[in-house]
């Protein structure tokens, strides 16, 4: 077997023979200079894990040729990937280090004199499937103080003297240096004319060398937009060569995945199967749910799959979870249909699903409010796709309370776009369904409709109203029937439904008192301060408003901390003593960010900028309303866009800028009354003051700029206020915590933030860019370290703010 083994002397001529690419750099020169130095530094035994075909052969002979060139440097580089027993593994190493064994003489000691004091370097390529053997490597390693191996294997050795480095997927532009460099090599004619389609490419192929290979060794007939379109349809049929100067298991990404499927239990590999069902992400639950063994069991084999880099864990999530990679996913599902097993395993996942949302929301007699909203906004996603398979399945029930735990998420959001169809698809194949989930989820339909801000849907919102509170009565259910109370009350301002609104408080109230339900009960508290202070009955307003605030402070409810203070803090203007342990709006901002309110994160800013404005620092009102404008133009809601406008308006008139103030003030009018129930009355009647200034000022002109507001979009009102805030020439101070590069961003980088300021999800954008959504990911949090941001939002406000990308 010479073929697969080469003993390297100093000049390493027959390892550069076989592998002239080994001294080609394609971004891993970072990767060579660390494994070169920890075999310098004396360290035994180095092992490169990773997934298959992220070049960990290819890494240890650059490493392997770096070492040979030392002075006395020696190495053995020994190839396991056809070496089927483990016991083989001491015979490979001793043909390889030219070994003539004696009878009855043992192996380990015939190597080790071989060895000698000199030691050296033993590459053992594949380690992997014969893993047993590493006790025979302990020894080896026991005998010869002087001898360092480097292992690459798909998982660890798990020996005392182990150093493992996680081989990650190359860097984007030598994913394009590589793919250029081979397909070069297999057509003279061939120009890197399309860079930005080579990127989409290898992103697509999430960086691995060896499928970057694969593509473009089709580059003279496949073109690489092409080759990206085949590739989204068949990502494991496309990439595959005829080559046979390279092992079986290179010679496509099926093969190279199908080696590492290979070397699991049948059980890991079921678990591999059936967790490809989840769309997204799965947690712990979601695996011990879908596995064929006991809890711990499965914990295991899900280890066993992140040891063989088969999934990741995603950093930065509680509860954990576990990504698959979407070729690992792909090549799953296909061993998933191969055993019959699809449908079955789709129909489990999907009554797992359904019992996660009955037990996490629809039957919880408590929530932990901002560990839930977390938990469910991770899983947004998971939930969407989860539903419409549900309703594929006509799972209608687990349809209706997988699409309810995600809208309790939506409702907290304030506002919602994009996933009104599936609320719409799911109440009408549930038509017939008589149960307290459909009936809140009729409710919440009704609420989110109205944030969407569209006055001519205001019978409908009505009509869902009836519907939600009728049939919740129906079936008995105290939180359907809250749940119809509270959206009656805060879509009041569109359909106008005031006579409701007292049935629906003075109702509620009392049934919050009687579950016991701390968050109903302070969320029903809030809604009637809300009515007596617009009724005038301050006195009332604070007694039902500070009571709620106890709660919510005793229960940690900050849904109800951020909206009681909101309450509470126009109020203690004229009654002072509401002030004692009373919140600020910016702490209030800070709260509403980390349990993950964003309607909140969107109303407060424009609150802090009039706070700003009460307290003569314009320059810092201008600071704040450019950030709310920024993060509200891409929000859909036209109710936040609205008051955000009120606000720069008064900033505008503040400036000495009476014109815009009335332009401004104008185009917000379809939405009046919206925006008006949403402010505290001490600001909607200080806001129509300043108007009423502003006309006296401009006189007959007034009326003209009235008009030029009233026909403006929305969108046009915001870009026409940030163009004024921002006006050239006008210095803005940075916060001190982030970074004042002038270019820190790469082009990509660029493009993604240019999408989250339009508002776009990262799955929005990952189909606008033709990347992975796990690549988006990781765009969005290299931008963020780069501007030293802590999310979209305030990357968004930054770039505006220093020029990189346009307000308008």
């Amino acid at each position: 077997m010479p073929d697969r083994r080469r003993w390297l002397d100093s000049g390493v001529k027959a390892h550069r023979a076989r592998n002239p690419q080994a001294a080609t750099s394609f971004g891993r020169d970072d990767d060579v200079d660390a494994v070169v130095a920890l075999v310098r530094a004396g360290t035994r035994l180095v092992t490169l894990t990773g997934r298959a075909g992220v070049g960990k052969t290819h890494l240890a002979y650059r490493v392997a040729d770096t070492l040979a060139e030392d002075p006395g440097g020696t190495v053995a580089v020994v190839h396991l990937a056809e070496v089927v027993a483990p016991e083989r593994v001491l015979l490979e190493i001793a043909v390889a280090l030219d070994v003539v064994g004696l009878p009855r003489t043992d192996l380990t000691e015939a190597i080790v004199a071989r060895i000698g004091d000199t030691g050296g370097l033993l590459v053992l390529d594949n380690l992997e499937h014969v893993l047993p053997a590493t006790a025979d490597i302990a020894r080896l390693l026991d005998h010869v103080p002087a001898l360092s191996v480097l292992a690459t294997s798909q998982t660890s050795t798990r020996l005392d003297a182990e150093k493992v480095l996680v081989v990650r997927p190359l860097p984007a532009d030598a994913c394009v240096d590589l793919y250029a460099a081979r397909a070069a090599a297999i057509d003279s004619r061939f120009t890197l004319d399309d860079p930005e389609s080579v990127a989409t490419l290898c992103d697509a192929l999430e960086g691995l060398p060896l499928a970057i290979e694969l593509a473009a060794a089709r580059s003279a007939a496949l073109p690489a937009a092409e080759l990206l379109r085949l590739f989204q349809d068949r990502p494991l049929d496309v990439l595959a060569s005829r080559r046979v100067d390279v092992a079986e298991r290179h010679r496509g990404l099926h093969s190279a995945i199908a080696w590492t499927y290979d070397r699991l239990t049948s059980s890991q590999q079921r678990l591999l199967r059936r967790i490809s069902v989840a769309p997204t992400t799965v947690t712990i639950e979601d695996v011990e749910a879908l596995a064929d063994s006991d809890g711990e069991t499965a914990i295991d084999e899900l280890s066993a799959l992140v040891d063989y880099h088969l999934a990741d864990l995603v950093r930065g999530t509680a509860p954990a979870r576990y990504a698959l990679p979407s070729s690992i996913r792909a090549f799953a599902l296909a061993e998933l249909r191969a055993h019959d097993e699809h449908d079955e395993a789709v129909a489990a996942y999907v009554a797992w699903l359904g019992r996660w949302a009955r037990d996490k929301v629809v039957e919880a007699t408590t929530l932990d409010e901002a560990a839930t909203l977390k938990e469910i906004g991770a899983a947004t996603e998971t939930l969407v796709q989860g539903a419409r398979t549900a309703l594929a399945l006509g799972a209608v029930a687990d349809a209706v309370d997988i699409t309810l735990a995600a809208a309790l998420r939506w409702a907290h959001a304030g506002y919602h776009h994009s996933h009104q169809r599936l609320l719409g698809d799911v109440l009408r194949e549930a038509a017939d369904l008589r149960t307290g989930a459909r009936s809140r989820l009729t409710a919440l339909h009704a609420l989110m409709l109205f944030h969407a801000g569209d006055p001519t849907v205001a019978p409908r919102i009505k009509a869902l109203l009836d519907e939600a509170e009728d049939s919740g009565r129906a079936v008995t259910d105290d939180n359907a029937v809250l749940e119809a109370h509270s959206s009656r009350a805060l879509t009041s301002p569109l359909t106008g439904d005031f006579p409701g609104v007292m049935r629906a408080v003075s109702e509620g109230l009392p049934l919050a008192m009687r579950t016991g339900n701390d968050h109903w009960i302070a969320r029903f508290e809030l809604l009637a301060a809300a009515g007596n202070r617009l009724a005038g009955d301050d006195e009332q307003a604070i007694a039902l408003a500070t009571s709620a605030y106890a709660r919510a402070k005793r229960t940690g409810y900050g849904a109800a901390l951020v909206a009681g203070g909101a309450i509470l803090r126009p109020m203690a203007l004229s009654h002072p003593e509401l002030g004692v342990g009373l919140r600020s709006t910016a702490e209030d901002l800070v709260l509403a960010r980390e349990i993950e309110l964003p309607w909140y994160e969107l109303a407060l800013p424009p609150i802090i900028a009039l706070e700003a404005l009460d307290a003569g620092e314009l320059d810092s009102a201008r600071e704040s309303l450019i950030e709310a404008l920024t993060l509200v133009r891409g929000s859909g809601t036209p109710t936040l866009v609205g008051y955000a406008l009120v606000a720069a308006s008064e900033v505008a008139a503040a400036a000495g800028e009476p014109e815009l103030a009335l332009m401004l003030d104008a185009a917000v009018e379809p939405f009046r009354s919206v925006v008006i129930a949403n402010s505290s009355r001490e600001r909607a009647e200080r806001h129509a003051s300043t108007m009423e200034r502003c006309r006296a000022e401009l006189g007959p002109e007034a009326g003209a700029a009235t008009a030029a507001g009233s026909h403006l979009m929305l969108e046009n009102a915001v870009q026409i206020a940030l163009s004024a805030l921002a006006a050239p020439g006008r210095e803005r101070k940075a916060p001190q915590h982030r970074l004042h590069s002038a270019d820190p961003l790469t082009e990509r980088q660029m493009e993604v933030l240019l999408l989250l300021a339009t508002g776009l999800s990262n799955k929005e954008i990952s189909a606008r860019l033709f990347i992975a959504e796990k690549t988006t990911m990781h765009h969005c949090a290299a931008i963020y370290q780069a501007l030293g941001v802590r999310g979209r939002t305030e990357a968004v406000v930054w770039a505006a703010q220093h020029g990189m990308i346009s307000p308008t």
